[in-house]
């Protein structure tokens, strides 16, 4: 069941979808309130889940962390978006950075079992901004 093909063959073989489905906007109370909470942050935290990783919008993301300068961490399935080696990036402290953010800001992520649901091992004042298709 093995085949090869050449390069150039392969790639005519990749059809690009489009996506006909308008951009959702968020409501901008919403937005200027997140903003606001990401100001006013001592210890801000982006987590970065599988969402992010689906929406492909890398570039967009690596623009955002680097210039607001919040350290991020990936989640299993957003590991690649930002390579480990990034200056911002808090996966070799995961656990300080979890126990310590004070504002998280989860791109397509939910604040799931993996995440304690944001009780055990989260700071008491920590504060949640969700960013997801569907929150």
């Amino acid at each position: 069941l093995a085949a090869t093909m050449e390069k150039d063959e392969a790639l005519t073989t990749i059809v690009k979808v489009e996506n006909p489905s308008p951009a959702l906007l968020p409501c901008p109370k919403s937005v200027t309130s997140a903003i606001s909470l990401l100001a006013k942050a001592e210890r801000p935290l982006i987590i970065l889940g599988k969402g992010a990783a689906y929406s492909q919008a890398d570039e967009q993301l690596r623009e955002f962390i680097e210039s607001a300068q919040i350290p991020f961490l990936p989640m299993s399935m957003a590991e690649g978006i930002l390579e480990d080696t990034h200056p911002l990036s808090a996966a070799a402290a995961r656990s300080f950075a979890l126990a310590n953010a004070d504002v998280v800001m989860l791109v397509g992520a939910r604040l799931n079992w993996l995440l304690a649901h944001g009780k055990k091992g989260w700071a008491a004042d920590t504060q949640f901004i969700q960013l997801d298709i569907e929150p």
